[in-house]
Order: C-alpha cells, then structure tokens, then sequence
C-alpha cells in the first residue's frame, strides 16, 4: 500500500468499512465521486454496492439508495439477511430506499425535475448511491455517442447536482482475465474511480480479485489482491504475487488463500 500523502490525507473521503478497501482507497472514496465497479457475473458487484450502502447508513450516518434493474426489494432484502445486514429495517427507519425500476422509466425520470428518485434523496438526505446494472441503461440506447452522453448526464446529476457519492455496476462479458475493455459508452472516462473485481481460477477451484484501476484526486494501492465473499460481506485480502505478464491473463493465478464460508450474489 502506498504512503498516504499529507494532502490526500486531507481530502474528505467517504469510508466504506469494507474490509480491506479503505487502505486500497487511501482511506477511502473521495466524496461525491463516482465510481464503477465492473467485473463478470458473480464476481460481487452487487455484494460491494449493497455492503457500501449498508455501512454508510448503518455506522456513517449517510442514508443511501439502492436502484436495480433485475431484483425486486425483497430479494435484496433476503439476499442481506445472509450477510447480517438488516436492510429492511434500515428502510423503516428511512435511512435506505431500494427501487426496482426499468431502464427506460428510469432514463425517462432523470429528464423530469422533481423526479421520484430526487424527491428520494431530498427527503431521506441520501449521500450515497448505488445502480446496479449500467449495461442495462446502455441496451436501451444503440448509439455509442449517445450512451457516453447518457452516462455523463447521470453521474453529473447524481454527484454534482444532488451532491451524492455514486456508484455503479458494469458487467463485463469475459469471465475470466483482465478486461480488455471496460464498458461500451465509455464510462471509463468519465467515471472518478474504477474497480475491476475478477474470478481467478487454479482447476476447478474459484476465487475473486480486485484491482483499484483508477482514483482521481487521490494515489491509491495498485496491487491486485486477492477478495473474499464470506458471512461478514467483501473480505480484502493478501496481494497476489504474479509476473507482469499474468496481467492479461488473470485465469492463471494461483489460489493463496482458499476461500470459506463463501455466499455469491
């Protein structure tokens, strides 16, 4: 992990109290950033967006609300229960809000002033933001252009305008290795941070990385590490000790740490 500089030290930051990923982060995201959290399926994007909201809610103080494009609330809820998070009751005391929505209702609110989802983060004070499912806004839009531009309007409502750290989930098609590409709008660009969660494999056994790929405004730790999903949600662990030229073909490291107790998501 890099030594944490005097300024960036100084920056305000939104900690997540995830296991491990704060030092990654330098003490955490930069607030009202955006952040993409990209990776294949069940490589735990939606684990790390749930996990974020819950903790800022629970110990931070910073209600938070939850968009999906797939799951229902009581999925999500039941999908909590496993972890010990208890997002039903942080929603009775209205300090979360989970929407299930399409991405066309969802990309035709956004134009509205006074949308639903403003008049959420109005009322309930929310400070973050997790979307699950960017991929799924993108399919409504053919354009390339028009995606980039599509993205660039979200991220600038929600970090800017209503003043909220956002994060989203991209799902990558390739299931195993490094990304060679990380989202067809380009997100990439426009998004502050970026974490790329990978499946390793050694055989048959499974396991889970996470590279921090990009921090704006802050250094960060580069190192690929490896990630557990366990009990207690996303679990940082050791760094992998790879050559540089595993980099593009992630599907040969080695497991050094098997993973326990693992729920997928």
């Amino acid at each position: 992990m890099p030594p944490i500089n005097r300024g960036w030290n100084a920056l305000i930051r939104c900690r997540t109290d995830i296991h491990g990923l704060d030092q990654m982060l330098c003490g955490g995201f930069l607030k009202n950033d955006s952040v993409l959290v990209t990776g294949p399926s069940g490589s735990g994007k939606t684990t790390l967006g749930m996990e974020f909201l819950y903790k800022g809610a629970h110990l931070f103080d910073e209600p938070g609300l939850f968009i999906s494009f797939e799951e229902l609330p009581e999925k999500i809820q039941q999908y909590s229960v496993g972890f010990g998070w208890n997002l039903k009751k942080l929603e009775t005391q209205d300090c979360l809000r989970i929407i299930c929505t399409s991405p066309s209702v969802f990309l035709e609110q956004i134009k509205t002033p006074e949308n639903l989802f403003d008049q959420i983060i109005e009322e309930l004070g929310v400070k973050r933001v997790f979307i699950d499912g960017l991929r799924a806004l993108e399919l409504e839009i053919p354009n390339v252009s028009r995606q980039r531009k599509m993205v660039y309007c979200i991220l600038n409502h929600f970090t800017r305008s209503l003043k909220t750290t956002t994060m989203l989930s991209y799902e990558i098609p390739s299931l195993f290795g490094f990304p060679k590409t990380i989202s067809h709008s380009g997100v990439d660009f426009l998004a502050d941070c970026i974490i790329v969660l990978i499946h390793t494999k050694r055989g048959t056994e499974l396991g889970k990385a996470i590279i921090v790929l990009k921090m704006r405004g802050s250094d960060h730790d580069k190192s690929i590490k490896h990630v557990m999903i366990g009990r207690d949600g996303l679990e940082v662990q050791a760094k992998l000790e790879v050559s540089e030229n595993l980099l593009e073909d992630l599907s040969t490291l080695p497991l050094k740490h098997p993973i326990e107790r693992k729920i997928e998501i």
